[in-house]
């Protein structure tokens, strides 16, 4: 009983994921963790679910929100089952606004995305970051013109992640299995090995 699936290989800080295609099981599944849980003193709350007939059996006490919930920095719609950013809603900034160094580093580590989707766009306001300390300028500095452009067009393309939305699960519905493969260099004298 102590040595539960879930709560051992899918528990990040204080959340758990429990899974399965089969509603029954997974409500069955569900119990078991509360229970193990509740041995522990660590009482389960805030349980949601993209099914509600895995919650039926589940007591309200117990029970998350219904439509939205917070997971690792980001949004999670039950009913339709997809992901967006949370993102800080921040007042605009001053027409002619110059960024320092110091706030360049603020608005980069504002931005919360555990599961690296907009990493792409992160990746953005990191490398400004990055020019400006190439520079060797102070951290109260105003960042230079052609970095202070790049920076303006950073903040004013953060809004458009508010409307990024992707489906929690990649898989189509009648994915079957998943095949492993890994290749592995034992050494330069021996043959490599594929394992599947």
């Amino acid at each position: 009983m102590y040595n539960n699936f879930y709560l051992k290989n899918f528990t990040y800080l204080d959340d758990t994921f429990v899974g399965n295609e089969d509603a029954k099981q997974l409500s069955e599944d569900l119990k078991n963790l509360i229970g193990v849980l509740q041995q522990g003193d660590f009482p389960a709350h805030k349980i949601v679910s993209n099914n509600s007939v895995v919650l039926e059996d589940i007591d309200d006490a117990l029970k998350g929100p219904t439509d939205i919930h917070k997971v690792y920095g980001q949004f999670w719609h039950l009913k339709s089952d997809q992901l967006t950013l949370n993102l800080k809603k921040q007042a605009p900034f001053e027409e002619g606004k110059l960024f320092t160094k110091r706030e360049c580093l603020s608005q980069v580590m504002s931005l919360y995305d555990l599961s690296g989707f907009a990493a792409p766009y992160h990746l953005k306001a990191k490398l400004v970051f990055q020019k400006s300390c190439e520079t060797k300028m102070g951290w109260d500095d105003k960042l230079p013109p052609q970095l202070q452009q790049e920076f303006k067009k950073w903040i004013e393309e953060l809004s458009q992640l508010e409307n990024f939305t992707i489906t929690r699960s990649f898989l189509p519905v009648t994915f079957q299995e998943v095949s492993v493969a890994a290749f592995q260099e034992v050494n330069a004298g021996r043959e490599n090995m594929l394992h599947s």
